[in-house]
């Protein structure tokens, strides 16, 4: 993870947070990591977020990774919306990737569905995908049971925000009728999205569809 969070990009006036992602952003890694820490002394929970990150990467100088992580779940058990929403979804990356020997797919799972039932769009993705696929069991850590019908219903909440990625799959369950009733009609909507956003298997796919259907008519 290296993106730090910016409440305002286009403010005239920075607050300490944004003038710190700045200053990361410009690899004054020392300046960033003490206006992080101000910020957060001073209840900017983006600054929390981020001087979490921070932590966890070792970047400024520090290797708290422990602390970084302990800032990240409590930030994640708050609601405050955004900066909850990073924590969680941080959080669930972390895990399902097994950053710092922490794997746990079950983990990832449950920080991911915290966040999209919140309306982020990538946990909504991550969620899906991982229903999708299913998990295999690690060790003495139980799996993922494949549940297309879930995963189609997080993948059609992150389409409905715009994911051209979820639309196109949505799409295409609909067509062959994976974890939802086949429709057509819905799968050429949710193509057509996907189409409209520059999707190029979209765009091939509907005029395969348009194909298919003219010869069954004839």
């Amino acid at each position: 993870m290296t993106t730090f969070a910016s409440a305002a990009p286009f403010k005239t006036s920075l607050s300490l947070n944004d003038q710190a992602v700045l200053a990361q952003q410009q690899g004054q890694l020392k300046r960033a990591r003490l206006l992080f820490e101000r910020a957060a002394a001073a209840g900017e929970a983006l600054a929390a977020y981020n001087l979490a990150i921070m932590r966890l990467q070792g970047e400024g100088g520090t290797k708290q990774r422990q602390q970084g992580w302990q800032m990240l779940e409590a930030l994640a058990a708050t609601e405050l919306g955004q900066p909850t929403q990073l924590a969680q979804f941080a959080l669930g990356r972390l895990y399902e990737n097994g950053r710092y020997g922490r794997q746990s797919s079950l983990q990832a799972l449950e920080y991911y569905r915290q966040a999209a039932r919140q309306g982020h769009v990538e946990a909504q993705v991550s969620v899906a995908l991982l229903y999708f696929s299913g998990a295999p069991a690690r060790g003495e850590i139980p799996g993922i049971p494949e549940d297309l019908r879930l995963a189609a219903y997080w993948f059609e909440q992150a389409a409905q925000q715009g994911d051209v990625a979820a639309q196109y799959i949505l799409a295409s369950m609909y067509e062959h009728g994976h974890g939802v009733t086949g429709n057509l009609t819905a799968a050429y909507r949710w193509y057509h999205a996907a189409a409209l956003q520059g999707d190029v298997a979209a765009i091939a796919k509907l005029q395969r569809l348009a194909v298919s259907e003219r010869t069954a008519s004839h």
